[in-house]
């Protein structure tokens, strides 16, 4: 190895951000070595949960910190995480919020569409809410099909005859307009898969000030909203929520702002620069 780099590793953090790249991290001298934990790797690859826990408990026993969005994965390390919640890109606060548009009923989802996407509570709630549409924002990576939607997801899209549209990946310089034109913003998930989670959509959307109807388990990582919300336990009161929530005022959202400016990217950055380099407590 070059003797420049040795010596620059010596004096370095570097960081793993998925646990198969632990071996390597591990065998590189570096001062300080880092797991950036930003999903549950055992519920995204179920073949390799044998393999991945494995490397969880020697990364937990190995590493100068472990970074999360939340506690939830504590056990499988088998010690202190340092906890950094998610936020919002900052580009989504540089425009004030506007009111939401009083025609078409338009709900909006923005998320790598996977497993995690519920796609029968999304079936069962667009068969009460005959007269609203779904729009889909984001790129497809189920366990198997590479960029292309799971079965499931195909099946939903044909079953509602245009209601539901899938529009692939978007830049996030456009979701500004997308978000703000839709009267309410939408998170099913799956609850199994939302473990070790904190869905970056919720700070998007409260970035627009856009009423969020969701499935439960979502607020573990980070101070809870307190307005804005309808967390939703079946199909019934998710849909019943989604009429609530087109009904709900423009200045009753404005809180949802007030919540993702304190969770912006920089804001954020902070603290997890402050816990790759120290640690947790610092």
């Amino acid at each position: 190895m070059n003797l420049k780099l040795v010596e620059h590793l010596a004096e370095s953090t570097v960081v793993a951000t998925q646990p198969w790249q632990w071996p390597a991290v591990r065998a590189c001298a570096a001062k300080r070595l880092v797991f950036d934990c930003a999903d549950d790797w055992t519920s995204l690859i179920p073949t390799r949960r044998g393999i991945i826990e494995r490397l969880e408990r020697q990364i937990g026993v190995e590493a100068d910190a472990v970074i999360a969005v939340n506690a939830d994965l504590e056990s499988r390390f088998a010690r202190e995480l340092c906890v950094v919640p998610n936020g919002t890109g900052s580009e989504l606060l540089s425009v004030p919020s506007v009111a939401r548009p009083s025609g078409p009923k338009r709900m909006i989802y923005v998320g790598t569409m996977s497993e995690r996407f519920d796609t029968q509570l999304v079936r069962d709630v667009m068969t009460r809410l005959t007269d609203w549409t779904l729009d889909l924002y984001g790129p497809c990576a189920y366990a198997g099909h590479g960029a292309k939607p799971a079965d499931d997801l195909g099946d939903l899209i044909s079953w509602a005859d245009g209601r539901i549209r899938w529009h692939g990946t978007v830049v996030r310089s456009r979701l500004i307009p997308l978000i703000d034109s839709a009267n309410v913003a939408v998170i099913p998930h799956r609850q199994r898969y939302t473990l070790g989670q904190d869905s970056m959509k919720l700070y998007d959307y409260a970035a627009r000030a856009r009423p969020i109807v969701a499935t439960p388990g979502l607020q573990r990582g980070t101070e809870r909203l307190t307005a804005g919300i309808f967390e939703s336990a079946s199909a019934a009161d998710f849909a019943s929520n989604v009429i609530e929530a087109a009904g709900t005022s423009d200045e009753a959202l404005l809180p949802l702002r007030v919540w993702a400016e304190r969770h912006a990217w920089p804001e954020r950055w902070k603290q997890w620069h402050r816990a790759a380099l120290m640690g947790a407590g610092q």
